[in-house]
């Protein structure tokens, strides 16, 4: 039984995923169908049934449009596993409870902010003000209270605790103001107040080190990368390829990278390992 509901969850989570995919493009595409059909981005017909099946349409149309045949995004399988991760990471968790509900919730609207910056480097505000106000509401309930046996639902919060979305939206509010906006968004400001709402000021100023740990260690091997690739092409004699590609593509150090994924990628840490550097 536990197998089955382990199961629907998983499939659960890889539809929603499947949904978010579609949302995210439409809205980065400023689609007016938001409630209609899916179609191809390329040739616009309307996908059938068969071609949206998360997970399994990608690899039987073998990565291609099944009418243009124009290739389909490495993006789409891998949000849908990843909300059927976060989905099934919830329940293992925390069980049938408002905590697993919560993280659930706050893991796909997160799912969707990382998409959207990862593509636009835009947070988008009524995902990230949504994220916001939930972190701040589930101050006021218990987060072990248990569907099934229930329980104290509501809680009175302290003042730190109100106090921590602020605090830790700080130091990034710096380097946004410091550096006016060249450094940091304004996006990952108020990506940050919910972080510290829904960590607590030790766990939000750890998913920060988190986020600028993976940042770092992200920036620096795609530019160690591109330099190897670059190097073994001049060996190779494709000088010419090199000087054909688009110079606004390559990384440098001044190259805009999108913060907001990391930020997310450390509050997954912070919330679900329950490590904290602080």
């Amino acid at each position: 039984m536990e197998t089955l509901i382990l199961v629907a969850i998983f499939i659960l989570g890889t539809i929603l995923g499947s949904g978010l995919n579609a949302l995210a493009w439409r809205v980065e595409t400023e689609q007016t169908w938001i409630r209609g059909r899916s179609r191809c981005p390329h040739c616009r017909h309307t996908l059938a049934w068969w071609e949206l099946l998360p997970l399994l349409s990608f690899f039987l149309l073998r990565r291609r449009c099944h009418q243009c045949q124009q290739p389909i995004s490495w993006q789409y399988p891998l949000v849908e596993l990843a909300a059927g991760g976060l989905l099934l990471l919830s329940y293992t968790t925390f069980g049938f409870s408002i905590g697993s509900i919560f993280a659930a919730l706050v893991g796909l609207l997160l799912l969707f902010i990382y998409i959207y910056d990862g593509n636009t480097l835009v947070i988008p505000n009524p995902a990230v003000w949504a994220f916001n106000l939930l972190a701040l509401a589930v101050l006021f309930i218990n987060l072990d209270y248990a569907l099934v046996s229930g329980g104290e639902f509501f809680v009175l919060p302290g003042g730190w605790a109100l106090a921590a979305g602020p605090l830790v939206a700080a130091p990034l509010f710096a380097i946004w103001f410091f550096s006016r906006g060249r450094a940091m968004g304004f996006g990952d400001v108020k990506l940050a107040l919910g972080i510290g709402w829904s960590l607590g000021i030790t766990g939000g100023l750890s998913a920060l080190t988190y986020a600028f740990w993976i940042g770092a260690i992200v920036s620096l091997g795609l530019l160690a990368f591109q330099r190897l690739w670059k190097s073994s092409s001049l060996k190779a004699g494709e000088q010419h390829t090199i000087e054909a590609a688009d110079s606004s593509t390559r990384l440098t150090m001044k190259s805009a990278v999108p913060f907001g994924p990391f930020l997310i990628l450390g509050w997954l840490i912070a919330f679900f390992s329950s490590i904290t550097l602080f």
